[in-house]
């Protein structure tokens, strides 16, 4: 997801971006769970949702923060 947004935002700076990764991605882990509710030997469960989005809150975090730090903030390396 941060890959596929990224034309549309400043990765390093982008609070916007963090909110269409959860939201998007938290919708694709609600599907999931449903999906699992009917499987046959599956279940679903609202912390292993949970568990989904904060690994997105996670991920995209690190994903700024390294940029901020090797990058100038613009995305150009530092030197």
């Amino acid at each position: 997801l941060i890959i596929a947004l990224s034309s549309k935002f400043d990765l390093a700076n982008s609070k916007r971006l963090m909110i269409y990764v959860l939201g998007i991605g938290g919708l694709f882990a609600l599907s999931d769970e449903v999906h699992q509710y009917f499987v046959p030997g599956r279940s679903a469960e609202v912390w292993d949702w949970l568990a989904d989005v904060v690994g997105l809150y996670i991920s995209v975090w690190l994903v700024q923060y390294n940029l901020k730090k090797f990058t100038k903030g613009n995305g150009t390396p530092n030197e």
